[in-house]
């Protein structure tokens, strides 16, 4: 029934936050010290893990259950692979005085809230979808768009790539050579993503 579906989704999102909170720490440090590479193997890897486990539930028939154990999954296995590595900046609490952690504790308390109402925004269409058409039209609108991600998590670590030698460029040598790198970077884009999205 609808009610016993909302409530595992009810469930689910704590341990999801839970899961996926190495995961996303890894992000946000990979993000600051530039090292997309890290990004990439990390939201590449959950979304391959997402993908093939919904293919193996479809395949085998699996209850909706076994798909929020997938999801979690999927987060859970990028994020303890990214405290293993010691990528998600966990060790570096251990040098941070009371008082940073004390302000960390509290700024984290806030991102967490936001990220919590950040997720649910966006997970809204899927809701509505859920109440008004059923299950299988959220199978249909989520795959795609699955897919779509996979192309979205490289564009994005090549433009975070190009972005500062651009804005360097644009504000050192001027728009002529700004319009020159730009093409260049952009037809360099195009290329290295062109056979994914034709896969």
């Amino acid at each position: 029934t609808k009610n016993h579906e909302f409530l595992l989704y009810g469930l689910f999102i704590f341990p999801h936050f839970i899961f996926s909170l190495p995961m996303n720490m890894a992000n946000w440090v990979a993000n600051a010290q530039l090292r997309f590479s890290r990004m990439m193997v990390l939201n590449v890897s959950m979304q391959l893990i997402y993908i093939s486990g919904i293919f193996w539930v479809y395949q085998t028939g699996q209850s909706l259950l076994m798909v929020f154990v997938v999801y979690l999954l999927a987060y859970a296995l990028p994020s303890f692979f990214a405290v293993l590595a010691g990528w998600a900046g966990l060790l570096q609490i251990k040098k941070a005085k009371k008082t940073m952690v004390r302000q960390l504790n509290k700024f984290g308390f806030y991102s967490m809230g936001t990220l919590m109402g950040g997720t649910l925004l966006r997970s809204s269409d899927i809701f509505i979808i859920r109440i008004f058409l059923g299950p299988e039209a959220v199978a249909i609108y989520q795959v795609p768009q699955r897919l779509v991600n996979l192309i979205e998590i490289p564009l994005r670590a090549l433009v975070s790539f190009f972005f500062p030698s651009l804005a360097k460029t644009n504000k050192t040598k001027g728009l002529g050579a700004f319009i020159n790198e730009f093409e260049i970077s952009a037809g360099f884009s195009f290329i290295m993503l062109l056979p994914l999205a034709a896969a």
